[in-house]
């Protein structure tokens, strides 16, 4: 069976999946882009700075050799007076600046010590003369003819430039390999931050449609909660809007149902009520024909329609209580303790009918078993089962009403043959009849439940839905328990609180 909410996580989850894998390959895309500009406007910047350390480094040569030659001119001349003082100043002043130049110099070198680890490059003089090499190069970039500007040629990113004002050119080259290193890294960095990312997305992702979820769960609740005469509308107060439609058309099939259900009862309540005044009627007739009638074959045939007018008021009597079982308005907010219930029958039954000496009832334990039902709906579900027991039970044999509270179960256990397991359970069906008579071998088969020439086959299907409604479980057994012979209707499962007295 296929869940909404695992549909809705798993495409969410996938499309997101997705989507972060897309951002990621647009983001890695835009992160080379970016950083190879910035490494190409670092490049640009050295290859300025190197030009121009350069171009220092060959004045500062070329003052060198003046000073030097001024030192050379001073000794030789030690011992004639000079002609002015101009000489002396301006002597000074290059020993001045070739002092400052040492420094600066030592500082660029260590620079340039730095980029020669890195990069290669070398500047070259207006007739393309190389005057300085650093770092490592390929052979094919000192020989091989490369325009102004960015270029990538056998693995390494190069870029040249000619300084119009020194008149000389660098081309200064990075290893490809050193930018892939730092693009695989930001790269790495991005994949594992993914990593962590997707699955507590998708971890919002299933918290959030759990959520969502939730209303619908709600009604579902809602519906499953109801016994099964609950046909009362559901309530759309506060609910999404995308489940309104639903609610209102389970509503509207409810109604439908509610008045359908409505109208059965109604017809049979008032079938059989209707059925009762020319039932009586007709009975009262029959029985003062009966007795102004002699012996013999008129008064038999007299008889026969008073057994059957009077099977018809019984029919007409089961009718009206399985239209009251059906409408579920036997069950009562407060909790009846069905116990003295039972005895009030039993006592009733043996003030009023000759076979109910045969009756017994075996409290087990001093109980209280209460239920759901009003007092009505024990006695007739009770009594269902008692009628049942007495008509259909072996003669002259015992009807054992058991209350036993450690099983928490009411037992009604009568003799007589066993019922096939085939037919057992179809006994609680409507208008279910199960004749008796032999088997091949002349062997006696039951008769039983509300069945044969006497039984309206509604009792147990009366008793049945009176025990649903009121959350109690009905089960019949044949042979009874503990016995060869014998049936036996156990009420378990649904009553509220068994307590000692």
């Amino acid at each position: 069976m296929s869940s909404i909410q695992r549909k809705l996580s798993v495409s969410l989850a996938i499309g997101i999946t997705l989507l972060w894998l897309l951002a990621s390959v647009v983001s890695s895309l835009i992160i080379h882009h970016e950083l190879e500009e910035a490494a190409d406007s670092a490049l640009r910047v050295t290859a300025r700075q190197l030009l121009a350390i350069g171009a220092v480094a060959s004045e500062f040569s070329v003052e060198s050799e003046a000073v030097t030659e001024m030192d050379s001119r001073t000794v030789s001349g030690t011992k004639s007076k000079p002609e002015s003082g101009s000489g002396t100043e301006s002597l000074r002043t290059l020993q001045l600046r070739r002092a400052q130049q040492a420094e600066l110099s030592a500082g660029e070198g260590r620079r340039m010590e730095e980029v020669k680890g890195l990069l290669g490059y070398v500047i070259r003089d207006a007739g393309g003369a190389a005057l300085v090499i650093g770092g490592k190069l390929p052979q094919t970039l000192l020989v091989q003819k490369i325009p102004s500007g960015f270029s990538s040629i056998e693995g390494y990113r190069v870029y040249i430039e000619q300084s119009v004002v020194s008149q000389r050119s660098i081309l200064i080259a990075e290893p490809l390999e050193h930018r892939n290193e730092i693009n695989q890294g930001a790269i790495i960095v991005l994949s594992l931050s993914l990593l962590l990312l997707i699955p507590l997305s998708l971890l919002l992702v299933w918290w959030v449609v759990r959520g969502s979820m939730h209303e619908v769960e709600s009604v579902q609740q809602d519906i499953e909660s109801r016994g099964g005469n609950d046909l009362s509308v559901l309530a759309t107060t506060d609910m999404p809007r995308e489940l309104v439609p639903i609610v209102e058309s389970v509503n509207r099939l409810l109604g439908r149902l509610s008045r359908t259900l409505e109208s059965e009862r109604n017809f049979t309540t008032n079938s059989a009520h209707e059925l009762r005044t020319p039932i009586a009627s007709a009975l009262a007739q029959t029985q003062r024909q009966i007795a102004s009638l002699p012996d013999g074959t008129e008064r038999e045939r007299a008889r026969r329609i008073e057994q059957t007018l009077q099977e018809l008021a019984r029919t007409s009597e089961k009718l009206m209580q399985l239209a009251r079982a059906e409408s579920g308005s036997m069950i009562n907010d407060v909790p009846t303790n069905a116990f003295p219930i039972i005895e009030y029958l039993l006592d009733e039954y043996k003030s009023l009918r000759v076979e109910a000496s045969r009756l017994q009832l075996y409290c087990i334990t001093e109980a209280q078993f209460h239920t759901v039902l009003d007092p009505d709906g024990v006695a007739i579900l009770l009594r269902n089962l008692i009628d049942n027991a007495l008509k259909h039970g072996a003669a002259n044999s015992t009807i054992e009403v058991v209350v036993d509270s450690e099983p928490n179960e009411i037992r009604v256990i009568n003799s007589g043959p066993v019922i096939p397991a085939a037919e057992l359970q179809g006994l609680k069906e409507r208008f279910k009849r199960y004749s008796s008579g032999t088997d091949g071998n002349g062997a006696e088969v039951a008769d039983h439940v509300d069945i044969g020439p006497t039984g309206s086959g509604l009792g147990l299907a009366i008793a049945e839905t009176i025990a649903g409604h009121a959350g109690i479980t009905l089960t019949l057994q044949s042979p009874a328990r503990g016995r060869s012979d014998g049936f036996e209707a156990i009420l378990s499962a649904g009553w509220l609180q068994t307590t000692r007295a």
